[in-house]
């Protein structure tokens, strides 16, 4: 009998550790998203500024827009844009939360509840905020109505899938970079090993869809900061210390 409890204990635990694991990486998905999202609709906001008549006075316009889609709001309304229609998606395509640890499903989810219609309403928020009381409010009312028509574009929606693709790069990426630091190891290359490591802690807050990656950037940092200390190879049992750390 106890060691059915201890069994039903440690699937409990694990369940947990999984539970944890699973809404660090949805998290961290979501908030990736939201970044590539915010990206994508600067490189609009910068096309749609450029394709303005060229004079003197356009230039305030041009920072009043700039400026407004920099502010605090701004990113904390695309934010909840972003998280709103994550959730109706979710609701409309009957999928379980879970699906939002891999970041290629996000995207559908996000647009299928109602993505671009949100974004149009937070540009909406942001310019009437910000951007209402300029003396040039034809040439901004265009500009703000050119933004919103670039969120609702098929453009806009295949430059937040490129963006998603590159993430899902920056994962070979990390790889690669693992695989040389091992070989700088084998090599006792300490000048490279270094540098390699920072190089995987740089790109590793960014790697989605990889949750061992986490755990293979603490491995390999532990063992450079060990290694450093002793100036020499590290037995068995000191690196699965820097394993378990």
């Amino acid at each position: 009998m106890e060691n059915v409890i201890n069994l039903d204990n440690t699937k409990l635990k694990n369940d947990i550790e999984l539970d944890r694991e699973l809404d660090f990486q949805e998290n961290r998905n979501k908030q990736e998203f939201t970044n590539i999202v915010g990206k994508v609709i600067d490189s609009g906001t910068n096309y749609v500024i450029k394709a303005l008549p060229v004079s003197e006075n356009i230039k305030d316009i041009i920072l009043d827009i700039k400026s407004a889609f920099k502010t605090k709001d701004f990113k904390e309304i695309l934010k909840t844009a972003v998280n709103s229609t994550i959730r109706e998606g979710l609701e409309v395509l009957s999928l379980p939360k879970n699906i939002l640890s891999d970041i290629t499903k996000i995207s559908k989810v996000a647009f299928k509840g109602g993505l671009s219609s949100a974004l149009s309403a937070s540009i909406d928020i942001i310019a009437n905020k910000y951007l209402k009381k300029s003396i040039f409010s034809p040439i901004l009312d265009k500009a703000i109505k050119d933004i919103k028509l670039y969120t609702s574009s098929s453009t806009f929606k295949e430059k937040v899938d490129i963006g998603v693709n590159k993430l899902l790069d920056k994962t070979k990426k990390f790889n690669d970079l693992c695989s040389k630091w091992y070989d700088a190891y084998e090599k006792f290359d300490i000048f490279n090993m270094n540098n390699i490591n920072k190089d995987i802690k740089k790109i590793e807050p960014h790697i989605v869809n990889e949750k061992e990656c986490r755990m293979h950037s603490n491995i390999i940092n532990n063992m450079t900061n060990l290694v450093n200390t002793k100036r020499a190879k590290l037995s068995p049992m000191q690196i699965q210390i820097c394993s378990n750390m």
